[in-house]
């Protein structure tokens, strides 16, 4: 068995599922990522055809906003910020 190629980090989701590792791809790339190349790189890691990586980050990437509604299975906690390149970036939301 392989090594991961992007490390685990703290998020919000199971380690183990794919929402997980999508949003840690996000985080291991603060400066951005194109929906593709993330969606490849998900595709890779778990060993999944692009088009199951793609549902699994359609659910992360629906998180717009804070406050906003996102998909049901996304939770709480972070929003996706898109750049003016078009790459997608992570904000974690900082406790109060």
């Amino acid at each position: 068995m392989t090594k991961k190629k992007v490390p685990q980090v703290q998020n919000i989701f199971r380690s183990d599922s794919d929402y997980g590792r999508a949003l840690d791809i996000l985080i291991a790339h603060p400066q951005g990522l194109a929906k593709e190349k993330l969606i490849s790189l998900l595709a890779s890691d778990r060993n999944k055809s692009n088009q199951l990586a793609k549902y699994s980050a359609h659910v992360v990437l629906s998180a717009k906003s804070f406050e906003a509604s996102r998909h049901r299975s996304c939770r709480k906690g972070f929003k996706i910020v898109q750049l003016k390149n078009g790459d997608l970036k992570v904000e974690i939301q900082r406790k109060k």
